[in-house]
């Protein structure tokens, strides 16, 4: 059981934690929410309110009805603190960035959300102050230098005289990198369907369509990309003379940013812009409407990150054909008819998704993986060697060579057509997806032997998709390995059919395939 707490003693602890804070928030009020606050300013504010965040969880504000306003004033200052600085730092970097030299409608959309989010920071101190004095709080300052008000003096830069390390994984760290972008990519491009929703949608996206735990995972993903670089390329020499990765870097940074700051703000809404409802204000303000902040979300951080994604998704495909490994695999036929629309499809998914050169080559006949129309024309050469292999298989059969010599009516070459059938499915050597039809669209002719009977019926059926036939056909697919490696979990995973082509699903190194 919790013991009931020395009041006189907690206000004077609450009041020497809250100096600092207080110093910096008064500057916020004194400057306003007009003018720029320095990114040294705004990460100490931010790790001034974290602490006292932290301190009044400890005592319990949280759970107690008179300090759980006041712990939410220091929440929110955290957030729209951090969400500042995050502003600063991509305002302040991105002129400095070769492939951002362009970007001119980026950068203002960036400074226009400095300016929403500086007025939701002005009005989140004004509330933090009135909230320590509901509940007796003597703001007490301390002298402190305020040097950290001002930016980063122009100082110039220490000169750069490490050597770069030669790291022997710094290929395969290329190429890794590149490989795990491409497959967040395809994750991260469903929130496309959120830009396109229409502004008076906008409220009702968060929670039901995003919201801070799904922003949070990309950005964690994205954040993971930039710290694989840092460790295994950052201090290589491949960084040198790779023309590709540093903008790939310089990508990868800004997108977790915006992301950050996304998460920041949906955090915001989810958490405690329910505590700032017009309805339930009194003596504080709203910091920014609802709607503001989301369409900053949506229309600044989001969009703005899909569209770097797919820019540095052309990046990344570069970097997999720079560090290409060739080769080859042989893989087995799709069992249900061969290479038709699912099997093609994924396939050239798979290519398209590394972007490099895939051939797929069956018979001396060469085909382009990357395109299904392509390998659909690889099913005149199978279904001719299914033909050609029932054919010889028929012709052995001992119910043909005895009555393949002698001429039947009819109605005997039906009976018998149906027993060759029968044969060849206890066999497995046809698979029959439609065990409901008759041989009575399909006549005997005039003085029609069984053997040839039975070839013509086939040929039918196959082309008709009444029934497949069994083969251990093997098509060689040529061209990156890692692409390869893919092509061939496919096969192993019947091209995402059982043998009657139903869906199957297909295993989690194949996710992307299914967005």
């Amino acid at each position: 059981m919790d013991s009931e707490i020395d009041y006189k003693k907690y206000l004077e602890a609450v009041e020497q934690q809250s100096r600092v804070f207080f110093v910096l928030i008064s500057h916020v009020l004194v400057k306003g929410p007009k003018k720029a606050y320095s990114q040294l300013f705004l990460a100490r504010l931010k790790v001034e309110a974290g602490h006292l965040e932290d301190f009044l969880d400890y005592y319990g504000c949280l759970h107690n009805k008179q300090w759980f306003p006041v712990r939410e004033s220091v929440a929110v200052i955290k957030s729209f603190s951090g969400s500042c600085f995050k502003c600063t730092r991509l305002i302040e970097q991105l002129p400095k960035k070769r492939i951002f030299k362009d970007e001119i409608e980026f950068k203002e959309s960036i400074v226009d959300a400095y300016s929403v989010l500086k007025k939701a920071l002005y009005n989140s101190c004004k509330n933090s102050i009135t909230q320590f004095k509901k509940v007796g709080v003597v703001q007490k300052v301390c002298p402190i230098d305020c040097s950290f008000q001002n930016d980063y003096p122009d100082l110039g830069f220490i000169e750069k005289n490490r050597k770069k390390r030669s790291i022997k994984s710094a290929e395969h760290a290329a190429v890794s990198l590149a490989t795990s972008f491409l497959n967040i990519a395809e994750d991260f491009g469903q929130l496309k369907k959120i830009v396109k929703t229409k502004k008076s949608d906008y409220l009702g996206m968060i929670p039901d369509v995003f919201d801070e735990a799904k922003l949070m995972q990309f950005e964690n993903k994205f954040h993971s990309l930039q710290s694989l670089f840092d460790t295994y390329l950052s201090e290589s020499q491949k960084l040198n003379a790779d023309k590709t990765l540093p903008s790939l870097k310089n990508y990868i940074s800004v997108i977790y940013h915006l992301l950050d700051i996304g998460t920041k703000c949906s955090h915001y809404i989810e958490r405690h812009a329910a505590y700032f409802k017009p309805s339930l204000l009194t003596s504080v303000v709203q910091p920014v409407s609802d709607l503001d902040l989301v369409t900053l979300i949506i229309d600044t951080f989001i969009a703005n990150a899909l569209v770097f994604t797919q820019k540095a998704q052309r990046l990344c495909k570069e970097t997999l054909i720079n560090y290409e490994k060739r080769g080859k695999i042989k893989v087995n036929i799709p069992n249900y008819r061969g290479f038709h629309v699912r099997p093609s499809t994924l396939i050239a998914k798979i290519v398209i998704h590394y972007g490099t050169e895939i051939k797929m080559i069956m018979d001396d006949k060469t085909y382009n993986a990357a395109i299904p129309l392509e390998l659909f024309r690889a099913n005149e050469v199978i279904n001719a060697q299914k033909r050609f292999m029932i054919t010889r298989v028929v012709n052995n059969m001992k119910l043909i060579k005895e009555k393949n010599s002698v001429e039947l009516d009819s109605v005997k070459l039906r009976e018998a057509i149906s027993a060759v059938y029968i044969q060849l499915m206890e066999n497995n050597d046809i698979t029959l997806y439609n065990k409901s039809f008759s041989f009575e669209d399909l006549p005997p002719i005039h003085g029609e032997k069984i053997a040839a009977y039975a070839k013509r019926a086939i040929t039918h059926h196959l082309a008709t998709g009444t029934l497949d036939i069994k083969s251990d056909q093997e098509v060689c697919f040529e061209g990156d390995v890692r692409v390869l490696e893919d092509i061939k979990i496919l096969a192993e995973n019947g091209y995402g059919e059982d043998k009657f082509g139903n869906n199957i699903v297909l295993p989690k190194e194949l996710s992307y395939l299914r967005r």
